[in-house]
């Protein structure tokens, strides 16, 4: 091969490696920033999820644990309120205990009993032992606010209400 081949062969090689290094440079630069910025989207996406899925966790691990903790309340709402047992538990409380009304009411598909209490004790004592007992007691029971405490010569005479709440059973 002579000096004018090889100069010939090195100028087109150069010339085709310059029009490669053009072409790719038009070609692919766009295609790479269009490649980075979706990469960039991505990473984005990515932490945003992350955190999402972070808040997810917590309020699902709160949740279950407020459904481990008071999962009983979902079982006590489908239990059918019985009166003749509720009268029994608190017969355990109350030196004598007559329930004088009762009214059923039902709203967005539960339904509460309203009992209006009338029961004597010795000492208020008793009273707020119920009052605890309650919390564990198989329905869900709400005691009124409205509570009335007379002196009488057996005790004291304590009137008052209760809501027992139940799911209506269809």
């Amino acid at each position: 091969m002579n000096k004018f081949n090889a100069i010939t062969l090195l100028v087109l090689f150069f010339i085709l490696l310059s029009i490669a290094v053009t072409f790719a440079s038009f070609s692919l630069t766009p295609k790479i920033k269009m490649s980075r910025a979706g990469s960039l989207a991505l990473e984005q996406a990515t932490v945003s999820f992350q955190a999402r899925e972070q808040n997810f966790d917590k309020a699902y691990v709160m949740l279950q644990n407020i459904q481990e903790r008071e999962g009983h309340i979902d079982n006590a709402l489908k239990h059918h309120f019985d009166l003749d047992t509720f009268e029994s538990y608190l017969q355990g409380y109350f030196k004598k205990l007559h329930v004088k009304s009762i009214e059923s009411e039902q709203v967005q598909g539960y339904q509460y009993d309203t009992l209006n209490i009338v029961a004597l004790v010795t000492s208020p004592v008793e009273y707020y032992h119920f009052i605890d007992a309650l919390n564990n007691f198989e329905w869900v029971v709400e005691v009124d606010h409205t509570q009335e405490f007379k002196q009488t010569k057996n005790g004291i005479q304590i009137l008052f209400s209760v809501k027992v709440y139940t799911a209506l059973t269809q």
